[in-house]
């Protein structure tokens, strides 16, 4: 029999992965958006800013995956 603290694991592991996967996807068409918008002056900051949480989105779901 699976136990239940197991389950609540692997739950928290698939919640994780699949929050993850949703926040980099955002943040990838947020970089996108703000790359084509012409709306600022200075995109590149903002753009930086965006990619270095698709970086980090990145390590927390291999780390999750890893696990």
């Amino acid at each position: 029999m699976i136990s239940s603290v197991t389950t609540q694991n692997e739950l928290s592991l698939v919640k994780n992965h699949l929050l993850l996967t949703f926040i980099q996807k955002v943040f990838e068409r947020d970089s996108l958006i703000l790359k084509e918008s012409g709306m600022l002056k200075t995109p590149d900051l903002y753009v930086e800013m965006v990619n270095a949480g698709i970086d980090r989105t990145g390590i927390l779901l291999s780390d999750c995956t890893c696990q």
